[in-house]
């Protein structure tokens, strides 16, 4: 999905939802999300395939792609306790020639734990409301290789290390069970002790959009 797509989809949203949201109906209730979007860290999204003296190779990746599940939790009116497990880069290749078979994967996975706040003189009383959240958490990369030729190796592994994410964004009501959310941060994170999937690092910004489902009695019931 690219960016004008996403914009479009986003505008449809506003035109199309809008209901109110009464003050107090936030607090105790819950929300799980699933969020998807692009990533600006340099990397590469898409399949090639190379043919050279050391045979046939084919790359596949989707490092400017995240997939993330989120759950969030309003402590009170305008603050919300936010956990999140995402999927921030996928790369995968096979080599094919005359020493053997190469296949190598490796994926990218960071746990955010933060929270969320809504300034309510922004947010109006109205299905409109904006928020900035701010997290920090565990990155996990996972490296798996198997080589078949002269002799089977097959590796993998694993390392982890600390990341955070701030940003902007705002949720859109459709109904009192259901939001859309769009959001706009940036991710900095340590290096990895090896690489995973050719990088040690995947900072960089992300815009995101996403759909939640609310669920649970709110504090005013």
């Amino acid at each position: 999905m690219t960016a004008m797509r996403m914009a479009l989809l986003l505008c449809f949203l506003l035109l199309a939802t809008p209901q109110v949201i009464s003050a107090g109906e936030m607090e105790g209730r819950s929300r799980i999300e699933l969020r998807m979007g692009l990533r600006n860290h340099g990397g590469t999204t898409g399949a090639a395939t190379t043919v050279g003296p050391l045979g046939v190779e084919t790359t596949a990746g989707a490092e400017n792609v995240f997939f993330s599940l989120g759950y969030s939790r309003w402590m009170s009116e305008n603050v919300a306790g936010h956990a999140t497990l995402g999927v921030l880069s996928v790369d995968a290749s096979s080599r094919a020639g005359p020493l053997g078979v190469s296949q190598q994967a490796a994926v990218i996975c960071p746990m955010i734990v933060g929270m969320r706040y809504y300034p309510r003189k922004l947010s109006l009383d109205t299905s409109f409301m904006p928020f900035l959240t701010a997290g920090v958490g565990l990155i996990t990369g996972i490296q798996s290789r198997n080589d078949v030729g002269f002799q089977v190796v097959q590796e993998s592994g694993a390392t982890t290390t600390f990341g955070s994410r701030s940003g902007v964004g705002f949720d859109v009501a459709m109904g009192r069970s259901f939001v859309a959310i769009a959001d706009l941060g940036y991710n900095l994170m340590t290096d990895f002790s090896d690489e995973i999937g050719g990088r040690r690092n995947y900072s960089g910004l992300e815009s995101g959009l996403g759909i939640g489902w609310q669920f649970g009695r709110s504090a005013a019931q």
